[in-house]
């Protein structure tokens, strides 16, 4: 296996992205807030995975976030086109880092309840009725009020890594810690932080790469747990 890293602004490639996202993160607690399944409609059942196909698309040709893929020429998808094996969506310090209501993939996110067809956010984007609006918006702001207190109001700049997710089928070679390796240099040759809200499942890795842990979030219902990390060269110096 030859593995390449390249950064992805083709939404074509949206799908495959998406899908090593869901094989990475099944059974995950954040998703299963986000998305329960009492909210799951039995006639529609293919309506999270457009909306969310859909908001990835959107954020690959955003011009600040680096959405940074391992994929091997010599390993397709089912239909011949170019399999994502990994990747990790960083954002550079110009992008809203949190609040900026897109869903997240290990992670993916609404707004207000509208009608009765679904929900609208702010700036009137519809979000599907198979998301819970009160977690979704309970989870914005833990994620804005953490943001102030760990960068300040400006925020100061720094790397973002909004999403983290490797095919189980290649994992534990490494594509994880590579990934996670590229906004880090980053944010090195930037001299600023990079900062990251951990799954529980990720902690180990992001400790070994030399971030650390600020603060867990409050649990949400089901007891899932994000933990804010930091990794500030500047205070390796000191």
């Amino acid at each position: 296996m030859t593995v390449k890293f390249i950064r992805v602004q083709d939404p074509s490639l949206a799908v495959s992205m998406y899908t090593t996202g869901r094989r990475a993160f099944v059974n995950d607690g954040l998703q299963e807030a986000l998305f329960p399944p009492r909210l799951f409609d039995p006639s529609d059942p293919d309506e999270q995975h457009r909306f969310r196909i859909g908001a990835l698309k959107k954020r690959l040709v955003a011009p600040n976030a680096w959405s940074i893929a391992a994929v091997d020429d010599d390993v397709k998808d089912e239909d011949g086109g170019v399999k994502v094996l990994g990747y990790a969506a960083w954002y550079e310090p110009e992008t809203p880092a949190v609040g900026d209501g897109q869903p997240r993939q290990d992670e993916e996110e609404q707004g207000w309840v509208e009608d009765g067809e679904g929900s609208l956010r702010g700036d009137g984007v519809k979000f599907p009725r198979c998301m819970d609006v009160k977690v979704h918006q309970r989870l914005e702001s833990m994620l804005d009020e953490s943001k102030r207190m760990l960068l300040g109001e400006p925020a100061r700049p720094a790397w973002y890594l909004r999403s983290l997710a490797v095919d189980p089928d290649v994992s534990g070679r490494g594509l994880a810690t590579q990934l996670v390796q590229w906004g880090i240099d980053r944010a090195k040759e930037d001299k600023i932080p990079a900062f990251v809200e951990s799954t529980p499942a990720a902690l180990s890795l992001y400790k070994r790469l030399g971030f650390v842990v600020v603060k867990d979030l409050p649990p949400l219902d089901n007891g899932h747990v994000l933990t804010i990390m930091l990794m500030d060269p500047e205070e390796k110096k000191s």
